[in-house]
């Protein structure tokens, strides 16, 4: 049984120098500059790889779980329409050179990863100082927010993040489970 620790975040990396405007880099930040030094911030050795050692640059861990995070953030739960978004996607391919991960890849590699996604996600949709959180821009509209979750947690705490990670990545195994069916 694999064993999941906390991911650990490399810190040698110095923060982005003020925003043009003056104000901080956080709050002029896109959900993909987020993503993507969220993803490369991960030790790799945390990540289990569902490629070979030769695979392209968009079968690497830290690719991988990058286009996982974006998408569930995003809204985007099916690996097979994850698969469709990045063909559409013309810098993923200039990225990728063509080579893509298949639906199976992306649902293989949630699978063995699914603790370090679920704290990414979590690391994702809780608010940045100054700017709405990521549950805030993205997605379908939800319901009125409750005073509190269903386990009494309060909306924007923690757990409240924590259970809407995971919500997410039900969502995403339930529709690709469902997609196996067909």
């Amino acid at each position: 049984m694999i064993t999941f620790e906390p991911p650990v975040v490399r810190t040698e990396v110095a923060p982005p120098p003020l925003a043009p405007d003056g104000g901080t880099w956080l709050e002029t930040e896109s959900l993909a500059s987020r993503v993507a030094k969220l993803a490369l911030g991960i030790d790799e050795h945390q990540l289990v790889s569902v490629a070979g050692a030769g695979a392209s640059a968009a079968l690497q861990p830290r690719a991988l779980l990058a286009v996982l995070i974006y998408s569930y953030a995003a809204g985007i739960f099916s690996s097979e329409a994850i698969v469709e978004q990045m063909h559409q996607d013309t810098h993923f391919r200039a990225l990728c050179g063509d080579d893509y991960p298949d639906w199976h890849q992306l649902r293989r590699f949630r699978r063995l990863n699914r603790p370090v996604i679920q704290h990414c996600l979590e690391t994702l949709l809780a608010p940045v100082p100054g700017r709405a959180s990521v549950l805030e821009q993205s997605g379908p509209p939800r319901a009125p927010e409750r005073r509190t979750t269903p386990d009494g947690s309060e909306p924007g705490s923690p757990t409240a993040f924590a259970q809407e990670a995971s919500h997410r990545l039900n969502r995403a195994t339930r529709l690709d489970s469902m997609a196996l069916d067909e």
